[in-house]
């Protein structure tokens, strides 16, 4: 089995630590039913994940939580990372990118940041498969996985796009993004 690196990126306050520990919670059967208060993550915080998929296979992967203050050193974390890998071990890559689906003002710029990582061959997270996640969907006038959309992707490439709503406060979605985890480990 490979080694598994899941990125977790989004702007600051878009809910990266509040989603990740809620999968943390979900991977053991459990759901953290009551909201924590989160200090903005400085740098990355690496944490284990282990998912299972059907037939009973487990694969464990590794989190890495990059600050959304830290935006300008991203490519510099994923890269150093990147290097890290042995030919003797594979090494498969993941993006989960948080949008705060309650603050439309940093869809532009989120997009934006999107769309650097991901497109074009040179793209630090190129060929990497990648969940666009809408946390705080329960939130009032909350976006769209159709409306984000919109701004990530066009073309064949909006329709490409998986993206999934959650809002960890309360684990709506939380499976969904854990389902798509699994998912991703196992293929080939």
């Amino acid at each position: 089995m490979p080694q598994i690196v899941v990125y977790v990126l989004g702007a600051e306050s878009s809910g990266k630590t509040d989603l990740v520990r809620q999968l943390e919670y979900l991977s053991k059967g459990k759901l953290l039913s009551v909201p924590t208060k989160c200090a903005p993550t400085m740098g990355q915080e690496v944490s284990a994940l282990t998912v299972s998929a059907s037939g009973g296979k487990r694969a464990t992967m590794e989190l890495r939580e990059l600050g959304g203050s830290v935006v300008n050193t991203w490519e510099s974390f994923i890269v150093s990372r990147k290097i890290k890998k042995t030919a003797a071990v594979k090494t498969k890559f993941f993006l989960l990118y948080v949008v705060d689906a309650a603050a439309p003002h940093q869809l532009p710029l989120a997009s934006t940041v999107f769309r650097y990582l991901t497109e074009g061959s040179e793209a630090t997270c190129a060929g990497w498969r990648a969940l666009v996640v809408l946390q705080k969907c329960a939130s009032a006038d909350a976006m769209t996985q159709e409306e984000v959309k919109d701004y990530f992707a066009d073309g064949k490439r909006r329709e490409a796009l998986c993206a999934v709503e959650a809002d960890s406060w309360n684990g709506v979605g939380i499976g969904d993004v854990l389902q798509w985890l699994a998912e991703a480990a196992f293929h080939p």
